[in-house]
């Protein structure tokens, strides 16, 4: 709830009117134009909270955000992100910082949300450009591995192999309960999880490929993807629990 607190106070009166964020706030009043490292982490808050909660609303709020940051960070000749848009300041040089020390680098962050999100809403367009940053800060990372970790972490989203799960069902039913305390109960940086409840179209505008995906004989049922392949749809959280283990039994030692 705090968060949720949070991120609405940020989205409704630290942005500007074309939507991008405001890097500071006092005395009342919102003011200079964000940079990248603030956006990119908004994004992963955002992502944090739709996988949390399951609410549409974050999950829409993070696509968008995301959006203008690829507009006006993106170098279209390097294929990273400047650290401040293209209508900023100008500078003598507009930097990019693909560094991660105490605190993630923006490009890092973004290239997470990038994977996830692609994975999320099945959006190949935003896997292709996840793509293109990750072969942008491939070459810094191979040079000095220790000085990227959190890049090799969005690299194992992909590299992983990253799972998809759709529970579909009644959001306060019991077994959907069931089936989404099976999923919280394990440790799965690579895994993404989708609510699709019963004539929610809104899910089918964010993740096209979850259309079809419906309970099961008035049981809510989860399904368990790899791309573009399923799993057959379980019911109970023994049989979503062997899916899972056996999901990490695949990842790379």
């Amino acid at each position: 709830k705090a968060a949720a607190r949070a991120a609405s106070f940020v989205l409704e009166r630290m942005r500007n009117e074309d939507g991008r964020l405001l890097h500071h706030w006092r005395d009342g009043k919102a003011a200079v134009p964000a940079f990248l490292d603030d956006h990119a982490f908004m994004v992963w808050g955002l992502i944090e909270l739709h996988q949390t909660t399951l609410e549409h609303r974050w999950l829409w709020a993070a696509l968008g955000l995301n959006g203008l940051m690829l507009d006006h960070f993106w170098d279209d000749d390097g294929g990273a992100l400047f650290t401040t848009p293209d209508d900023g300041e100008e500078l003598l040089v507009r930097r990019r910082n693909v560094t991660d020390g105490a605190i993630p680098s923006g490009n890092a962050v973004a290239l997470s949300n990038l994977f996830r999100l692609a994975r999320i809403t099945g959006d190949p367009e935003m896997e292709e450009r996840a793509t293109m940053l990750a072969r942008a800060l491939g070459e810094p990372a191979e040079r000095a591995p220790t000085a990227h970790t959190y890049l090799l972490c969005a690299l194992d989203i992909v590299l992983g192999p990253s799972c998809e799960v759709v529970v579909a069902g009644d959001r306060d039913g019991d077994d959907t309960g069931a089936l989404l305390r099976t999923i919280r109960e394990r440790y799965l940086p690579s895994t993404v999880v989708l609510l699709r409840e019963p004539d929610d179209d809104v899910v089918v505008d964010l993740a096209p490929f979850t259309k079809d995906m419906r309970p099961i004989d008035g049981k809510s049922a989860a399904y368990v993807c790899q791309g573009t392949a399923c799993e057959r749809p379980v019911t109970d959280a023994g049989s979503l629990q062997e899916l899972l283990d056996a999901q990490s039994r695949r990842r790379p030692r």
